[in-house]
């Protein structure tokens, strides 16, 4: 089965990445009912993921917002400031990005 909407994906496009990344877990639901573009896709973002240079606290609340809580919410899990949840979450999907596009 070939999911012709995810077959034009755009890794290079920052917002389109961070809307693949937050679906992950549907991804991974099609990629089950035998959708071979979302098997292809989780695959890539799973293993960017794991290879990008991040730093714990990137990584950390990176994880969490894949999890979908929002930034509020874990900020105030870590006693920390949204918008630095924001610049870590930014960073690290920039460093995705970066693994992808190579």
């Amino acid at each position: 089965m070939v999911n012709w909407s995810l077959l034009n994906h755009e890794y290079e496009n920052r917002r389109h990445l961070r809307k693949l990344l937050r679906s992950l877990d549907q991804l991974y639901e099609k990629a089950c009912e035998g959708d071979s573009v979302a098997h292809d896709i989780y695959i890539d973002l799973t293993e960017a993921i794991r290879q990008a240079p991040l730093s714990r606290q990137q990584r950390r609340y990176l994880m969490f917002w894949l999890e979908k809580e929002n930034q509020l919410e874990i900020a105030s899990r870590y006693s920390v400031s949204q918008p630095m949840v924001s610049k870590d979450i930014s960073r690290a999907t920039e460093k995705i990005m970066e693994i992808l596009v190579i």
